[in-house]
């Protein structure tokens, strides 16, 4: 395939052009995904048939027009034509043919995941109710629900894997991916386990979301998770133990700042980032996978590490890190996203970060298909190309007027947002008036936090007394995070009411828009005065 074109920005500087050549692939094969939730898995089959005898189509019709008798009969038309006009167009059907090729694949892994829980259906059909009893693989460690009241019960939420449903004492083997809901004796499980449990299968809570499974009784333990699990669950309970022992106001926030773990943060503390739009730092994001692994590289550079050891010693920090917080579908394309961003900056390959992107998302989609309708998904995708797409253009804007640190820092946040506001329109039909001074000011912190708790996760079973020494200032810097959380949510105006459903989001995406162009015209006043002039000149002429 060809190579993209270089250009020069409007400074004459020599810049990449931006890969699009993997985007079609990437669209098509979360297409097919996004189909297989809700397919019939005979239809999935039968598309995906058709799909690759188009991809054979396409390829033998290519193979006939660049035999070498096809060549010579056209050989004077062939000689009029510039080698990059024809590279272009054999370049642009061997994509098409791909993009086909990743979609019948992605319908084919759909399919086969239905035909794989087709047991449960069968079970539950049968049984003329939705009551089952299911061994589970727990995949991620729990996360406690909100509470809707005083007297209420501490309900958990664990993401599972059903591999086998049990009748008559005969297990039938299946697999579906499930989100199961318990009481406060499911906070113990740990990923890697078998747990059996009887429960009601709910349907999803939206349209493309996971079954529910509704769990009835405590879990019955089957098989104890792998040395690795628990080691990682051994450290998340010492963090957790020692995040308790420092004071509420400080403690509260480390754990959903470090592991994601929201289970010690007020309801309070809670509505006010939700306010304010920082609700993500309390979730293991991109950012903190770059920050993770930016520093990782750092230090092994410093340590005079080749490129390609060092690269190495990163990658594996980073896999122990998502082992510690818990290897959930949330956390693994975080890890995925940040790795990512962060080898596309590192490389200094702007233009082909899109295509790196588009490589991330096939390997998430065919891997983990129910993130196709994932909204947490969904907004890391997006923010990832506001960063890749508009995050260093931004930034570049901003250097001539505030540092540089501080231009990039303004540059990814704002690029994030004008990304993820009309999706975020779908969740919360509000716009969050302070969001982006909000996590100016928070991201401030968010480094600190990240670098000194996770010091402090790794070394709270091997040397406490220095894991609590590092908990004191992450614990100050949490502080401050909540201390901002709390002060833009109660300004006049922090959330103001905005229209639901796909009017909100056309509307929200078009606000997004003329916010770029607001920037840019902002930072480009001459370029913006021909373009008005350009318009106005054009007007006349028309005689309008």
């Amino acid at each position: 395939m060809e190579r993209p074109v270089l250009r020069r920005d409007a400074e004459g500087r020599i810049v990449p052009r931006t890969d699009l050549r993997l985007v079609p692939v990437a669209a098509m094969v979360w297409l097919g995904t996004l189909a297989g939730l809700e397919v019939a898995a005979v239809w999935l089959l039968t598309l995906a048939a058709v799909l690759g005898a188009g991809v054979a189509v396409l390829l033998f019709s290519f193979n006939a027009s660049t035999s070498p008798g096809s060549t010579i009969r056209r050989h004077n038309r062939l000689q009029r034509l510039p080698y990059q006009a024809l590279s272009a167009r054999v370049s642009g059907r061997a994509l098409v043919a791909l993009a086909v090729l990743m979609g019948a694949v992605a319908l084919g892994v759909s399919a086969s995941n239905k035909i794989l829980a087709a047991p449960i259906a069968v079970s539950q059909d049968s049984g003329g109710a939705s009551g089952i009893v299911a061994t589970l693989q727990i995949d991620a460690p729990p996360k406690a629900l909100a509470s809707f009241g005083q007297g209420d019960a501490q309900q958990w939420k664990v993401a599972a894997t059903i591999v086998g449903v049990n009748d008559s004492q005969v297990q039938t083997p299946c697999r579906m991916t499930v989100v199961l809901t318990g009481s406060g004796a499911w906070s113990d499980v740990v990923p890697g386990q078998k747990v059996r449990a009887a429960g009601a299968l709910l349907p999803p809570q939206n349209l493309f979301g996971a079954p529910r499974l509704q769990a009835r009784a405590n879990p019955r333990i089957l098989s104890e998770p792998p040395w690795y699990h628990a080691v990682a669950q051994n450290l998340r309970a010492a963090f957790l133990t020692q995040a308790k022992a420092r004071s509420p106001d400080r403690g509260a926030l480390v754990p959903g700042l470090v592991i994601g773990n929201t289970s010690m943060t007020p309801e309070e503390l809670t509505a006010a980032m939700k306010t304010t739009g920082t609700t993500h730092l309390t979730a293991v994001s991109g950012a903190n996978c770059s920050l993770i692994l930016g520093a990782i590289l750092l230090g092994a550079r410093s340590l005079k590490l080749r490129r390609r050891m060092a690269s190495m010693v990163a990658g594996l920090g980073l896999l122990g890190f998502v082992f510690v917080v818990g290897p959930d579908p949330s956390v693994l394309r975080a890890a995925v996203m940040g790795a990512i961003g962060l080898v596309s900056l590192l490389a200094g390959r702007r233009g082909q970060s899109l295509g790196f992107v588009c490589l991330a998302v096939v390997g998430l989609l065919l891997t983990t298909p129910t993130l196709a309708a994932d909204f947490g998904f969904i907004l890391s995708v997006l923010a990832t190309l506001g960063i890749v797409l508009c995050g260093s253009v931004l930034a570049k804007w901003l250097e001539r007027y505030v540092p540089t640190w501080c231009a990039a820092a303004m540059g990814i946040t704002v690029g994030a947002q004008l990304f993820c506001a009309p999706v975020l329109i779908l969740l919360q039909p509000q716009v969050t008036t302070y969001s982006l001074p909000a996590n100016l000011v928070a991201g401030l912190l968010v480094a600190p936090v990240t670098f000194l708790g996770t010091a402090a996760l790794a070394l709270c079973t091997l040397v406490p007394e220095i894991s609590g020494i590092l908990l004191v200032p992450t614990g100050w810097c949490a502080q401050g995070i909540a201390a901002v959380a709390t002060f833009f949510a109660h300004l006049p105006g922090a959330a103001l009411p905005w229209p639901e459903g796909g009017f909100g989001l056309a509307t929200m995406a078009a606000l997004s828009a003329l916010w770029y162009l607001a920037l840019w015209c902002a930072f480009h006043p001459v370029q913006c005065g021909k373009a008005v002039e350009l318009v106005h000149r054009k007007i006349v002429e028309v005689g309008l």
